[in-house]
């Protein structure tokens, strides 16, 4: 069991908020649809950071992303719900639970991205379109 109290395996039923800090980089609107950025992990990375948000109302999810990326300086603008069973389902990518301390609760990684992303279609099936 970890400190949040979650299972450390993530189950594949379980759903994964990534939070966005800078609206216009990462939402199209309208209707406020993720853009693929919002998916792509930082340059030299082969993880993405998630927080595992089943069960939990807007609000809770709305104050885990407030408190994310206040530990960054910035403001929350929005998040995308993905269902783990949907990225595992894509190549090589996979979730992994990760809370190295009291400061990430909820915390989750999405593991196995190559360091050098591939231009296009990489995502489309966690309900992301790359041409956006």
């Amino acid at each position: 069991m970890l400190p949040s109290g979650l299972a450390e395996e993530v189950g594949a039923d379980e759903v994964v908020a990534r939070f966005a800090r800078h609206d216009s980089k990462y939402f199209k609107r309208p209707p406020f649809r993720p853009k693929y950025g919002l998916f792509v992990p930082p340059r030299d990375s082969t993880v993405l950071s998630v927080s595992r948000v089943l069960g939990k109302s807007e609000a809770v999810i709305r104050e885990i992303g407030e408190h994310v990326v206040s530990q960054a300086g910035d403001k929350l603008y929005g998040w995308a719900n993905l269902v783990v069973r949907d990225v595992r389902a894509i190549g090589a990518l996979g979730v992994v639970s990760d809370e190295p301390d009291e400061h990430h609760h909820f915390h989750a990684h999405i593991t196995g991205f190559p360091l050098k992303l591939p231009g296009s279609g990489a995502y489309g099936k966690v309900g992301v379109d790359p041409g956006v």
